[in-house]
């Protein structure tokens, strides 16, 4: 019954009295004033050394630091690509999962981003920290999903694997659109989503033959098990 960020507090506390030492505050308060430092280079290292030391500390959602590394990614910030990367990149180690606060900037980020590096390693992130079904951001993948480049859609479709809602008719339909995908790794997505939201059925069972151009159910029962795992080449 405790919120995740008074448990990882308290657990930080513990570990400290455990080992008669505490995490330095006075070299976390330092990099994050470095995160704001002229130098885009200075910027990004700062960002990325904040993320390994609150990794290393065991300092997971501490708010001075997540706002640091939140403050990058509003609208009209930071500018530089590969800082706001180095940001993302943070956020994946020391955010606690499903910490809306963190969730859904990073959400809105990827919506607005112009390039698609940025959009994808947001897409990537929400993968990781996001909790299961959280509505608002199946919302923003599903909007995603006809972005004009290949890689982002493969990266959307494989967070809504992960975070979609079971059975849920919007996120199914529009997944089942990406089937037609004119890229074979969002096709292999798409169908690799399907088995994990879809209900089991005819319906599922139709999803290898529409990526593949076989509908032959025994055929599918056998492939299936390779859908499930990456595939490096298109099966002939």
């Amino acid at each position: 019954g405790v919120p995740p960020h008074e448990a990882s507090v308290r657990a930080d506390q513990e570990t400290a009295e455990v080992k008669e030492v505490d995490w330095d505050r006075a070299a976390l308060d330092a990099l994050v004033l470095r995160t704001r430092h002229p130098q885009a280079m200075q910027r990004r290292s700062a960002l990325q050394a904040l993320g390994d030391v609150m990794s290393g500390a065991r300092v997971h959602g501490d708010r001075a630091c997540i706002e640091a590394f939140l403050r990058v990614l509003e609208e009209g910030g930071e500018t530089d690509e590969l800082v706001q990367n180095a940001a993302i990149g943070a956020l994946w180690k020391c955010t606690l999962k499903g910490d809306s606060t963190v969730v859904l900037p990073i959400a809105e980020f990827a919506l607005r981003q112009r390039g698609w590096q940025s959009r994808k390693t947001a897409i990537e992130a929400l993968e990781r920290i996001s909790g299961a079904a959280d509505a608002r951001v199946v919302a923003t993948l599903v909007q995603m999903l006809d972005d004009k480049e290949a890689s982002v859609r493969e990266a959307v479709v494989r967070a809504l694997e992960v975070i979609a809602p079971e059975r849920d008719p919007v996120t199914l339909n529009a997944v089942a659109a990406r089937l037609q995908d004119t890229s074979w790794a969002v096709r292999r997505g798409a169908a690799r989503t399907l088995t994990m939201v879809e209900p089991e059925g005819e319906r599922q069972e139709s999803v290898a033959g529409k990526v593949f151009g076989l509908d032959d159910k025994r055929w599918y029962n056998n492939v299936q098990g390779l859908l499930m795992k990456p595939l490096q080449m298109p099966l002939r």
